[in-house]
């Protein structure tokens, strides 16, 4: 496929979130259109026929799958597993595709610097090949660029908003380029030195993945309803990540066995991470 339907990756995640707390506003309220009054949850096209939503995301991936999954968050709330149960999400496709078109997506540098400097808390050479180094970053983006017509990862008229970013956003990106660039000249010690010139993890307890989003609804009675997430609950950096994780599994698998079967499941989770070797039976599970 060209594209996916919808998205669970960083970006898209966070996003979603981010709709999902104006639409549980709507959801509780009833508007008015022409004398007739509607439930703004109700997940008809009808209902949103002049709404539109601006989503301002950190990455520069922006692809159609990030409107679908904005569209299905106004519709149902936060995604869970039911939402992609069979025929449910069919149900609300033509719904979806419809509100999907009035989803604009926005990228804001100043995002995308808080999302770099959360992940370069916890690597010792921030720019140099291996962990999020800018070299690969940019060829990475060409690839979006050709197969799903993306943005290119920075180009010159960026510059203006990257000159303008606060905190020196826009020389910590230049300067992690310059790191990043240096990798492609010659070095004195030659292929060893160059192995040298790399990027590794340190202390991934400071790491903070802050793949923020902003989206603004506009309602078609002239009102803005606005929410920012600027980290995705359960990811690195959340405090409450180990609880949000424990909640998931416990309601998916509640969702297609029972509640017990869940409890029953996490106490063996939990009991192998408790052990040396429980933690390298799950680290070899998770690389399988």
């Amino acid at each position: 496929m060209r594209d996916k339907a919808f998205a669970g990756c960083d970006d898209n995640r966070c996003a979603s979130d981010a709709t999902s707390v104006p639409s549980a506003r709507m959801a509780s309220a009833v508007k008015t259109r022409s004398g007739v009054a509607v439930s703004t949850r109700t997940p008809s096209a009808s209902v949103h026929d002049r709404a539109m939503l601006i989503v301002e995301l950190s990455s520069r991936r922006i692809t159609s799958s990030t409107r679908r999954s904005v569209a299905l968050a106004m519709l149902v709330g936060a995604p869970q597993g039911k939402h992609f149960a069979a025929g449910r999400l069919q149900a609300m496709a033509a719904d979806i595709r419809a509100l999907a078109q009035r989803v604009e997506l926005q990228h804001q540098w100043h995002h995308t610097i808080d999302m770099l400097r959360g992940i370069d808390a916890a690597i010792d050479h921030p720019g140099r090949p291996g962990i999020y180094g800018m070299g690969e970053a940019h060829e990475t983006m060409e690839r979006f660029k050709a197969a799903f017509d993306t943005p290119s990862a920075v180009s010159l008229r960026d510059i203006p908003a990257l000159w303008s970013l606060p905190d020196g956003g826009g020389a910590y990106l230049l300067r992690r380029y310059a790191v990043g660039l240096r990798a492609r000249l010659p070095f004195v010690g030659g292929q060893k030195a160059r192995a040298r010139y790399v990027s590794r993890e340190t202390d991934l307890t400071r790491l903070c993945y802050r793949f923020a989003s902003q989206v603004v609804v506009q309602l078609d009675d002239g009102r803005r309803l606005s929410h920012e997430v600027s980290l995705p609950a359960g990811f690195a950096g959340d405090p409450d990540r180990v609880s949000v994780a424990a909640a998931k599994l416990t309601r998916e698998v509640a969702e297609v066995s029972n509640a017990t079967h869940a409890r029953e499941l996490l106490a063996v989770l939990a009991a192998a991470a408790s052990t040396a070797s429980g933690i390298a039976t799950l680290a070899a599970a998770r690389g399988a």
